[in-house]
């Protein structure tokens, strides 16, 4: 639709070159900021795979091996240890029932959100999620002042632009209140009045649409707003990936603490026997 409405608008007012010109600048800045978001998380990613694989291996592989030591004891085991031998051999028996279960959920979400019910709960929440909420706002926010700047230089109308900015939001929560910004504008509101009373937006990129608004240069404050955002998501996602990869370290040292702590406590019950 985007692309669509921009070269109609571009061939009536005969400045299509221009507009494919706008058009790549939105492709180039959708690619810097995809490539932005895969470079970063392929680190935390990679150590979280790392993590579970490691401990895969070790309560299955390993903490068999060395169970068989204190079964032989015949003595009673201290509870870490029974709960590290009886999650090792679940492990080892139901592991194909567990990466099925997986599989089935996963298929049970997708089906889920592909309906309308479904995915309007799922939108509204990943909005409520801390820290990731707040991201996806300024993801939001971005495309919509960078595509309805975009599409006002190009010569269309606020109402169409609208239209048109509706369907690549990319969450049913906030296309429908676009919906009510839509017609709150054609009964002669402000287009940062409408943003406002919505409660979804940011303060920022509403106090530049009023100064648009004011100032007759709105299609430029809302390219200023999307570059601002954009620079934001990034800071944003260091700082969650920077938060992200001493937990991974966190939880696998726990784990691995929690393990040592499991294979001690019987050896140390043994040697206190013998004394």
């Amino acid at each position: 639709d985007l692309y669509c409405n921009m070269v109609g608008a571009g061939e009536a007012s005969g400045a299509l070159e221009q507009v494919l010109q706008r058009l790549a600048d939105i492709l180039e800045h959708q690619a810097k900021l995809r490539a932005k978001l895969i470079s970063t998380l392929t680190y935390p990613a990679f150590m979280g795979v790392f993590a579970v694989a490691l401990i895969t291996f070790l309560m299955m592989v390993i903490v068999p091996k060395i169970t068989t030591i204190f079964e032989k004891q015949k003595q009673e085991l201290p509870g870490p240890t029974k709960l590290m031998i009886g999650t090792s051999r679940f492990l080892g028996h139901y592991w194909w029932l567990i990466i099925l279960a997986i599989i089935g959920l996963f298929f049970l979400w997708r089906a889920w959100v592909s309906t309308a019910r479904g995915r309007k709960v799922w939108d509204r929440l990943r909005l409520n999620v801390p820290l990731y909420g707040m991201l996806q706002v300024k993801l939001i926010s971005a495309r919509f002042a960078r595509t309805l700047g975009t599409m006002l230089q190009s010569g269309l109308t606020m109402m169409k632009a609208l239209d048109v900015v509706r369907s690549v939001i990319g969450n049913t929560v906030i296309e429908e209140v676009m919906g009510d910004v839509k017609a709150d504008v054609r009964r002669g509101k402000d287009l940062a009045r409408p943003l406002k009373e919505a409660g979804f937006f940011p303060p920022m990129l509403i106090h530049m649409i009023e100064l648009g608004q004011r100032s007759g240069e709105m299609e430029n404050m809302l390219l200023k707003v999307a570059d601002t955002y954009d620079d934001d998501v990034r800071l944003t996602l260091d700082a969650l990936v920077g938060l992200l990869e001493p937990i991974i370290i966190i939880v696998m040292g726990l784990f691995v603490g929690f393990l040592v702590l499991s294979v001690l406590l019987p050896i140390l019950t043994m040697s206190a026997n013998v004394h």
